[in-house]
Order: structure tokens, then sequence, then C-alpha cells
């Protein structure tokens, strides 16, 4: 699939569904019952994060990559090193919540809420038919 720019889903709630600090990993969830699509459960994985500033809830995903200027504000704010500026992904609509990580993945598929992780690195890849998913 190609890269696209942005990974929006604004009618959806969002969690945290875990982080392991020690792997430096990320995952968002959403709730099926919320989403625009019935039971479609989407999640977003992020992978090499080495700073988090966001809720833990969001009502409303607006992933993105933000412009230039923008993420030299987000890194002056919290004192970023300069190299980490090509990798703050933005997660709020206006843009003062991020994460600063490798490219984020994204899946979507029609799954309970409580059902296994869509990003479950021991499953063969690509992932299931009933799979769709991209890369910011």
């Amino acid at each position: 699939m190609g890269e696209p720019s942005a990974y929006l889903r604004p009618r959806r709630i969002f969690r945290i569904w875990s982080f392991a600090a020690n792997h430096n990993q990320l995952i968002m969830r959403s709730e099926p019952m919320d989403a625009e699509d019935g039971s479609i459960r989407a999640e977003v994985y992020f992978g090499n994060a080495h700073f988090v500033s966001m809720k833990s809830v969001h009502r409303g995903l607006f992933l993105r990559r933000p412009e230039l200027l923008k993420r030299m504000q987000l890194a002056g704010r919290f004192r970023l090193p300069p190299e980490m500026l090509d990798q703050i992904f933005v997660v709020d609509e206006i843009g003062s919540e991020f994460v600063v990580s490798s490219n984020p993945a994204w899946r979507e598929a029609p799954r309970d809420f409580d059902a296994p992780s869509l990003f479950d690195f021991n499953e063969p890849w690509p992932p299931a038919e009933d799979v769709r998913w991209g890369v910011i």
C-alpha cells in the first residue's frame, strides 16, 4: 500500500491500549461501537517511541506529520533535539499532542474491542485478508 500523509478518524474514540517503555512501543486502539463503520476496530502502532505528549483518550484521531514550523515549535517547547524533528507525529486536530517515533502504522479490521491486537508480530505478514493497513 502507498504511504498516506495522514490517518484521519474524526468520529472514533481512541485510547492508549499499551505502552512498552522497555521496547519503546505505543499502541492506540479505537472502540468499534463508536466507529463510523460499526464493528471495525482500528489500531495505530508507534514503534521506536522516544517521547509522548498526549492524553490517554481521544475523541477523534488526526494522525499526521505537521509542517516543519509546527515541528520546530513543539521541539523547542519540549527541548527535543533537532534530529527528532522528522519523527514528530501529531494526533489531535490542533496539533498540540504528539508522539516522537518511527513512522506510525495503522490497521483496521472487524474485531471486538478485547480481541487480540492487530499488531501481533508473531502472526504472518501480510495480515489476514480482512485487515486494511498502511503507514504514515
